[in-house]
């Protein structure tokens, strides 16, 4: 069981998102400092020390013909995009609870994260558990397109969206930029100085500066938005 809440991460009033996997998922008012909470239990959070009310549940999401919930994403606007039927359709859902949208966009195992416009990027996986390519839904539930980044042993292990909306992915050890689904520049262990062996986007600042993980060396790497520019952080 997790909570999740809003880009505005500092917004106390924002409603909580509590998920009990592979069951179903709820959104609730908050009630108190969100650091004072103890672990979650469904249906609703355990009461804080102190604290002179429970939260108020406001909708819960269920499928009860295939009870599965999963990889539960929220957009900036409070909507949620959520993994659901057959654990294959991902399932837009409202503020109120309401669904939007059905959409399946092929495979299994998905990795996935949402842009600031409300797009899902999602990388499904096949029946050899590689994931070999990258589609967009957007904010209306529509592909706009799918994308396959090489021969791959693995394929796409994390997806990271940047501020501007553009798209990075960890494919197969090498970290690959990508803009509407074009690769605009990548970077390899090979072109690192050090003993790199595999990279990995670990985030993207608010400059748009891409932080990378590097195997083999146990540093982070700042790379520049443009892809050009690198920056060894901390101490070797």
């Amino acid at each position: 069981v997790s909570f999740e809440t809003t880009d505005a991460a500092d917004d106390v009033d924002a409603p909580r998102l509590v998920v009990e996997p592979a069951i179903e998922i709820s959104y609730v008012e908050p009630s108190g400092d969100c650091a004072e909470w103890e672990e979650p239990t469904h249906p609703s959070p355990i009461v804080p020390e102190g604290a002179e009310e429970m939260p108020r549940l406001l909708w819960t999401y269920r499928n009860d013909d295939e009870p599965y919930v999963g990889l539960a994403h929220l957009a900036s606007d409070g909507s949620l995009r959520v993994l659901g039927p057959r654990a294959r359709t991902f399932v837009r859902l409202e503020r109120d609870g309401s669904i939007a949208w059905q959409v399946d966009p092929g495979g299994y195992g998905y990795i996935a994260a949402v842009a600031p416009d409300g797009s899902l990027f999602v990388a499904p996986g096949d029946e050899e558990g590689r994931h070999p390519s990258v589609v967009q839904i957007d904010s209306g539930g529509r592909i706009v397109f799918e994308r396959t980044f090489g021969a791959s042993s693995y394929g796409t292990g994390a997806i990271t969206v940047g501020p501007r909306g553009r798209v990075y992915l960890t494919h197969d050890g090498t970290v690959i930029a990508t803009c509407r689904g074009v690769p605009v520049w990548s970077l390899t262990a090979r072109s690192v100085s050090g003993a790199a062996r595999d990279l990995a986007v670990s985030a993207v600042d608010a400059e748009g500066a891409v932080l990378v993980a590097t195997s083999g060396v146990g540093r982070i790497l700042r790379v520049s938005p443009d892809g050009r520019e690198q920056e060894w952080l901390g101490s070797p």
